[in-house]
């Protein structure tokens, strides 16, 4: 269940984006393959999901999952304003609204959703990380780097956990607009990191790792990486049900690599506010 609540937080981690690496897409890309184990070794969650009613509230997220699943933002909203009217302290609720109100444009509302999760169950950890990628897209950079910060030092025995802040991270200190942020090697450092811990299998860790390296001026190594994930991006790995939407969502993420693979090969380094 926490895979479905992940995924669907976005349709966008590493295409348009928000524009910082993806906030819609990369927590389907990155959340849905990277956190769904890890969220299962926080017994918390598991143990929180179970406690729902799932006979009101637990039916009414589902079917407001499935209506955001399928575009439908509106209608998902009223049902999960609906279920949280019934239980306030459900947590995996407002993890739904926020999505739909990343989708709506509403950043702050997401916030406020993620900030309640938080305060709820304060061992969520992806909402601290989702937290951040908001943050970064509104530009507070110091708010975005310190819930990296914190997900990273308190993740040290959820290895996938760790590598997804670490991802944020990295893609923050390569790629960020404002220059007092940017730090090529500690960038270098964490996107390294995440990708060994996932053995390699993200691409959109490496495509971090890609613009770690242009930071620091090893464009060869750049466009090693960034043509490996060109090779590596797949259709099937958007957890998107219309064909029609994934395959758009998939050419988009394509076309975003190719033209960070053209600015390495012109020596250029990439910027998150670049479209």
């Amino acid at each position: 269940m926490i895979f479905c609540l992940v995924a669907l937080w976005s349709q966008k981690y590493n295409s348009a984006r928000l524009k910082t690496k993806c906030l819609l897409s990369v927590i389907a890309v990155l959340a849905g393959n990277a956190i769904q184990t890890e969220a299962d070794e926080a017994s918390p969650t598991r143990q929180a999901f179970a406690q729902l009613n799932y006979q009101s509230v637990g039916t009414t997220m589902n079917k407001g999952v499935e209506l955001a699943g399928k575009g439908d933002y509106e209608k998902a909203r009223q049902l999960f304003d609906a279920a949280i009217g019934q239980d306030p302290k459900a947590w995996p609720l407002y993890l739904n609204r926020s999505n739909v109100f990343v989708h709506q444009r509403k950043f702050d509302l997401a916030i406020q959703d993620l900030n309640t999760v938080l305060r709820l169950k304060p061992g969520i950890l992806l909402a601290q990380v989702l937290r951040g990628m908001l943050y970064e897209h509104l530009g507070d950079y110091s708010r975005a780097l310190a819930d990296y910060d914190r997900m990273v030092s308190i993740t040290s025995s959820l290895p996938l956990n760790r590598a997804f802040a670490q991802n944020g991270r990295a893609w923050l200190r390569a790629t960020c607009p404002d220059a007092s942020f940017r730090n090529g090697s500690l960038a270098l450092a964490d996107a390294k990191s995440a990708c060994s811990e996932t053995s390699w299998r993200e691409v959109a860790y490496i495509d971090t790792l890609a613009a770690a390296h242009a930071e620091v001026g090893d464009f060869d190594s750049a466009i090693q990486f960034e043509q490996r994930a060109i090779k590596g991006a797949r259709e099937d790995a958007w957890v998107i049900k219309d064909q029609k939407r994934r395959r758009a969502m998939y050419e988009r993420q394509l076309a975003l690599y190719q033209r960070r693979l053209a600015a390495y090969e012109r020596q250029q380094p990439w910027r998150s506010n670049l479209h």
